[in-house]
């Protein structure tokens, strides 16, 4: 179980962390330019912004270029990861996500982020302190208010898209497991992680997202921490290819289907769920990526139906 603490504006003594961003970007010209403005603003400035260009064919290359000046805008070549098409957009993703952050795995701090989102000012001192204050966390997921394509506020935070169990710093370690199992909690718009982590988690299985499957290795670990703190204005669009487009009843329906038509990707996903035994610390967590203990998991009604 993690304990919360809050985040002091300066840090007490101890290390101050390396704060790196991790920007993988496809076609991001709409909205990068508002999200590079927010990274300019934060209160604590990230230490490099990391850009991986996945294949854009627009100005998005060009809007990180111009911001060298105000940002310490690192551009790197973006591992090939075997995946190119986009009609595998959950593998492609995933795939290319993950590769930017292994990239930085020797990082103290990673921030993910989604292209067209825009950054509460104190997210980078917030989620960079609450990682230097608490230690066992390995990995933080944040929240804060949806925005239409417009900037407009749509009244409603990302917690209340995904919504999240009541008292989740005061569960056990394997029921944070469970409930992570369960439902989504992340994205890669709103989370931070370790660097370190990135050296532990396995690699990401084919069809799986990359926040998905590092918040479950993170829960499976011990280290994930849920934060309704306000990180990022997190937009929602027709452009959305990902993330929470896919939330709420139409995206739980979807989920059934794809399982029933296709029972087979429900046992692989099974068997990978079941790998990330190797990296539990306990013997409970281990227990609980049993093979008996995910049938019982993935058969409840709470994955199936909410709560």
């Amino acid at each position: 179980m993690i304990e919360s603490t809050p985040s002091p504006t300066r840090r007490k003594g101890g290390h101050r962390s390396r704060v790196v961003v991790n920007m993988v970007a496809h076609n991001g010209e709409p909205h990068i330019a508002e999200l590079l403005e927010s990274i300019v603003r934060q209160t604590r400035p990230v230490d490099a912004l990391v850009f991986f260009d996945d294949a854009s064919t627009d100005r998005t290359v060009e809007i990180v270029e111009s911001y060298r000046d105000r940002l310490p805008i690192e551009v790197r070549p973006l591992p090939d990861t075997g995946y190119t098409h986009w009609d595998v957009v959950y593998s492609r993703v995933g795939q290319h996500v993950s590769a930017g952050l292994r990239e930085l795995a020797d990082e103290d701090v990673i921030i993910m982020t989604d292209l067209d989102d825009v950054w509460e000012e104190t997210r980078v001192e917030h989620q960079a302190g609450r990682l230097e204050d608490n230690p066992d966390v390995l990995v933080i997921a944040g929240s804060g208010p949806c925005i239409d394509d417009d900037g407009t506020p749509l009244g409603m935070d990302f917690h209340d898209l995904y919504p999240r169990p009541a008292g989740w710093q005061d569960r056990s370690a394997v029921e944070q497991l469970r409930w992570t199992i369960w439902k989504p909690y992340g994205s890669g718009a709103n989370m931070a992680l370790r660097g370190s982590v990135m050296r532990r988690v396995p690699p990401v299985p084919y069809g799986w997202l990359c926040d998905r499957w590092v918040t479950l290795a993170a829960a499976a670990m011990g280290g994930l921490d849920l934060d309704d703190t306000p990180v990022v204005r997190y937009r929602l669009h027709p452009g959305n290819s990902l993330g929470a487009m896919g939330s709420g009843v139409t995206g739980m329906l979807r989920r059934q289907v794809r399982w029933l038509r296709a029972p087979l990707v429900g046992v692989r996903r099974l068997r990978e769920l079941h790998s990330l035994r190797t990296i539990a610390p306990t013997p409970a967590l281990r227990r609980a990526l049993s093979w008996p203990a995910l049938l019982v998991v993935v058969a409840s009604p709470v994955k199936w139906f909410g709560r």
